[in-house]
């Protein structure tokens, strides 16, 4: 056993014990709440418990809305420790501002942006989310072509194009590499769109984040100059591999752009300017007049952390999706959906585009309710405010704390969505009565948050799912 008293041991030893320490008798500002998970008589309880919570989140947010349901409860997982609030309290959660409630600060932790993202300064000047929230937004209906064309190709080369005999499909990885296709597209345009590095780069990526953030906050602190540079090294891999194919398509980008400038007459040599996000994007940073903004490396950087958000939640969305109308073992719900579209085509010319896209109503109902099903905790926030913030359900929680609400559990109340919400019913929102639209939110539907600070790529993740369904 000599092997133990060895410094090589004995430290990371002595660093682990320290921080289970910490962990278990540190100092808590946190209000007294109820603790999700504990047991009676355990050695170490709130450990076991986070270890339950994490293994079992659905559980324990059940568990809290029923049995906490008009009170605010704390939830420790492995990853972190949470105050889970009551869905009175979401309309408050909201509309609060940045100051006090920071849905920023949040994912900047969450997802450990400042370690995981390779230009941390992207994440401080989030000069991305204007564009989205106008550029992206106004243009979608415009990009609809586009996007009807990619999703082809990409089903084509996934599930291929042989209508006579059936194949075995992995419906989640061809969900994703579909759904990367048509995000570069809108993103970078054809043809590096399709290069088949720059795709597998963008998935890895977007998987690399989530993981290196959740061991990043599975460290102890005093570890992590250590394991940092090891943890995000796959991220740096990927971004780099990512940059390197897209920089020739920039560099021609940024060459033009200068030129249609300096001649309106380019045009005729240089033909159409591309309607994509690189195009907005290096517009945006010429007007800024910062050229540390549009540099090749800082725009495919800051366009391949926009595919982040934009593959995964987008691919689990039409993934479950896909899953609740086949599972359900009533092909009706399929050849109505499919009626509908074919109507509504047949009224605009066989032409898919914003105006047909909004006619189909089975077809919007349908992503509305698999979103309703898509397992999820919304509206999670960051306290910003350094006095903290009191809460209408009468509890003061202070400055650091995360806050999130159980939106899975408000999504499949029986108060809310009727005596049959847990049923997958794709047709729920298509009477004019009860018609909403999929992008729309309220406290009661949460997929895209809720508020100032709801997603604001919805609108075109709901053009490309009605398309990829369709």
């Amino acid at each position: 056993m000599d092997f133990i008293t060895k410094p090589t041991v004995l430290g990371p030893v002595a660093v682990l014990l320290g921080w289970l320490a910490y962990q278990l008798f540190g100092p808590s500002n946190l209000p007294k709440l109820t603790v999700l998970g504990l047991g009676k008589g355990e050695w170490f309880p709130r450990i076991q418990a986070a270890w339950r919570n994490t293994m079992d989140f659905e559980g324990a947010l059940e568990v809290a809305y029923t049995q906490h349901r008009n009170e605010p409860v704390i939830v420790p997982l492995l990853t972190g420790t949470y105050v889970l609030l009551p869905a009175s309290d979401t309309e408050f959660v909201a509309a609060a501002p940045d100051a006090q409630l920071s849905a920023h600060k949040y994912m900047l932790e969450n997802f450990q942006l400042e370690t995981t993202v390779v230009d941390p300064d992207i994440v401080r000047r989030p000069i991305h989310h204007q564009l989205v929230n106008t550029t992206l937004t106004s243009q979608t209906g415009n990009l609809v072509p586009d996007i009807l064309d990619e999703a082809a190709w990409g089903f084509d080369q996934c599930w291929g194009i042989d209508t006579e005999e059936w194949k075995e499909v992995p419906l989640f990885e061809t969900m994703r590499r579909v759904v990367c296709g048509i995000t570069n597209r809108a993103f970078v345009g054809l043809p590096v769109c399709r290069d088949e590095e720059l795709v597998a780069s963008s998935l890895k990526y977007a998987l690399s984040v989530p993981l290196s953030s959740i061991l990043l906050k599975l460290l102890p602190r005093i570890t992590k100059p250590f394991l940092v540079p090891l943890i995000t090294l796959p991220g740096r891999i990927w971004t780099n591999q990512y940059t390197n194919i897209l920089r020739p398509t920039i560099e021609r980008r940024l060459k033009d752009f200068d030129a249609r400038r300096a001649d309106p007459q380019a045009n005729k040599s240089l033909g159409p300017v591309p309607n994509d996000y690189l195009q907005w994007s290096i517009a945006q940073a010429k007007d800024l007049r910062q050229p540390d903004l549009y540099t090749p490396r800082k725009l495919a950087h800051r366009i391949l952390f926009l595919n982040l958000p934009s593959i995964h939640t987008t691919s689990v969305n039409i993934t479950s999706t896909i899953l609740d109308l086949i599972c359900r073992n009533k092909p009706e719900y399929i050849e109505e959906i499919r009626a509908e579209i074919l109507s509504v085509l047949a009224e605009h010319g066989g032409e898919w585009n914003k105006r047909s896209l909004a006619k189909m109503h089975k077809l919007d109902s349908t992503l509305r309710e698999g979103g309703r099903f898509t397992p999820t905790v919304s509206l999670s926030r960051k306290v910003n405010r350094p006095s903290g913030v009191d809460l209408p359900s009468g509890v003061h929680v202070p400055y650091g704390a995360t806050v999130m609400v159980p939106g899975q559990s408000i999504m499949l109340d029986n108060a809310i969505y009727g005596p049959d919400a847990a049923e997958f019913k794709p047709f729920r929102f298509a009477d004019e009565e009860s018609r909403k639209a999929y992008v729309r939110t309220s406290k009661d539907f949460l997929p895209f948050g809720h508020g100032k600070y709801a997603c604001p790529g919805r609108f075109f993740a709901a053009t490309e799912l009605k398309v990829m369904l369709g």
